[in-house]
């Protein structure tokens, strides 16, 4: 009788604590994501130059894997291997190796998603939403960040939304996923590092002489 009479109290208290604990929990996720991207606006937000290796997450039959190097200015170069896009802001050079040929086009703004927006634009023009801890399914941990536009007349590109999944000990990005209103585009990053040393020679381009090149301009 008396070890009955007492559990109840056990599982009362047990119910109390635990109910302190998610309250208290649900009451700081707002300061949670505030403080996460601070740190990610500090750690990011000001950067200028970076390089990472990319690969896309979802699917496999159209996998697309390759490393970018990046300048604020729409300078950039995306290397996929046996196809490389280099563009300095006013010039985009498209070679593929396999046709030996290159075609070279002005570079146009038309309101897309562009290197320049994900990685130089969204952070800052975009504010914190929730943050959330998850698991992949290989059993990696990582917290995500999800970004809204401050207003709707302030999405950019027709992005309504922007999830960055990050080590929940650096926060080192370590995916992006980009949200509009037709799809999500998922991307792997890692080895990135950012504000190094690209001169701006670096994103001119100079076809072999034996290629063949098709100029738009």
């Amino acid at each position: 009788m008396k070890i009955n009479s007492i559990i109840p109290k056990y599982s009362i208290a047990i119910y109390i604590v635990v109910a302190i604990m998610f309250v208290r929990h649900d009451a700081s996720a707002h300061k949670s994501s505030e403080e996460v991207y601070n740190s990610i606006k500090k750690k990011y937000g000001s950067a200028s130059s970076l390089q990472c290796t990319f690969s896309s997450a979802v699917g496999s039959q159209n996998s697309i894997t390759g490393t970018v190097k990046a300048k604020k200015g729409n300078k950039y170069i995306l290397n996929f291997g046996s196809r490389i896009i280099v563009c300095n802001g006013e010039t985009i050079w498209n070679f593929t190796k396999i046709s030996n040929s290159v075609v070279v086009s002005n570079y146009e703004d038309k309101g897309q998603i562009s290197i320049e927006k994900v990685f130089f634009t969204f952070l800052n023009a975009y504010t914190s939403a929730t943050v959330l801890s998850e698991q992949s399914s290989k059993g990696d941990k990582f917290i995500t960040l999800r970004l809204l536009p401050e207003s709707p007349d302030k999405i950019i590109s027709g992005v309504r939304s922007i999830s960055l999944s990050l080590s929940p000990k650096s926060l080192a990005l370590q995916r992006i996923s980009i949200t509009d209103a037709s799809s999500t585009q998922v991307w792997k990053i890692s080895s990135l590092k950012t504000d190094i040393t690209l001169s701006d020679s670096t994103f001119e381009f100079t076809a072999p002489k034996d290629a063949q090149v098709v100029d738009m301009r």
